[in-house]
């Protein structure tokens, strides 16, 4: 097992870590964990295809942020903007994304966490794809982009 602060520049305390038998349970612990009755969670489309159900299973709704191939699969804030609203609580995101294999760039994933944290609005990062990369694209998390964007960070990560 490698030590997360060498794959993904990020330190956790192991207090700070869960441990699941796969990606599915702990991507539903963490909706269940920060989702209520009546919040609402933006997930950017094409998605993997359990995300919709695993949050109205904690009675939250899914919101869908469109995305197109022209803009490669990437929402921009301006799209996260239009749909944001004082019940969202949760933003995931998918990077590499699955189906698309969709890469979150730095520069707009700080945009989007930075209106997120001012908004106070989680994210909740789907990254088991992390290896998955092509065409000299490059994964980070978006945890690691600043340090103030840990706490808001909820990472589901697969470690080999």
């Amino acid at each position: 097992m490698r030590n997360s602060s060498d794959k993904n520049y990020l330190e956790y305390d192991i207090s700070e870590v869960i441990i699941g038998n796969g990606g599915k349970q702990l991507l539903y612990e963490a909706f269940a964990t920060l989702c209520n009755p009546g919040y609402e969670v933006l997930i950017p489309t094409p998605c993997y295809v359990s995300y919709a159900d695993q949050i109205r299973l904690t009675g939250a709704r899914a919101v869908f942020v469109p995305t197109t191939e022209e803009n490669e699969f990437i929402p921009r804030l301006e799209d996260v903007q239009k749909l944001w609203n004082p019940k969202v609580k949760v933003l995931v995101i998918n990077s590499p994304c699955n189906p698309t294999g969709a890469v979150f760039p730095r520069k707009e994933t700080k945009r989007i966490m930075d209106f997120l944290i001012e908004n106070e609005t989680f994210v909740v990062t789907d990254e088991v794809y992390e290896y998955l990369l092509y065409n000299g694209a490059k994964h980070i998390s978006p945890a690691a982009l600043d340090p103030k964007y840990k706490p808001w960070c909820s990472c589901c990560q697969q470690f080999v």
